[in-house]
């Protein structure tokens, strides 16, 4: 249990510090915008989804570490660790071109499905789903080549029309 605080702790505190550095840095170069969200529409900084980034990446640091010095994660497969990770810093990624180069409305929709293919490539997940009153259906290849990257690409675009709220 300690090993998950730690890694809790180490990404909150990460991000919650690079925000407190970052967003009045992205303001003094530029990097905002308005929040179309509130009826003032004051100037945000954009592009603080870095400081959440570095704090995921911080925390998967440590997790990583802790799964091999130390075994305290013995639940913990590393290979899906790293796809996991891989594929989040290529969302992080994604949204950094969009912000810097606007990206175009569909590719921008559609790029989280490169994203997934780490994920794709190891089979996460499990391909036997439980459905109330039905039972247990295995879907076989249909849960990785199909459901895998809608699920990331509809995860990936509702964070993104969430980017404006606070």
């Amino acid at each position: 249990m300690f090993a998950f605080a730690l890694i809790l702790i180490t990404a909150c505190l990460s991000a919650g510090i690079g925000l407190r550095f970052m967003i009045p840095q992205l303001r003094k170069v530029g990097i905002s915008g308005k929040d179309m969200n509130k009826p003032d529409q004051p100037e945000v900084a954009e592009m603080g989804g870095l400081a959440i980034a570095a704090g995921f990446s911080a925390g998967m640091v440590v997790a990583i570490a802790l799964q091999t010095f130390s075994k305290v994660l013995p639940t913990v497969d590393l290979v899906s660790l790293l796809a996991a990770f891989v594929t989040v810093l290529t969302i992080a990624i994604i949204g950094i071109v969009d912000d810097l180069l606007s990206i175009p409305q569909r590719l921008k929709a559609l790029a989280p499905i490169a994203a997934a293919l780490p994920l794709v490539a190891i089979k996460a997940g499990d391909t036997n789903l439980l459905i109330p009153f039905f039972g247990q259906l295995n879907i076989g290849l249909f849960y990785p080549l199909l459901l895998i990257p809608l699920g990331l690409t509809g995860a990936a675009n509702a964070v993104n029309m969430l980017a404006g709220f606070k």
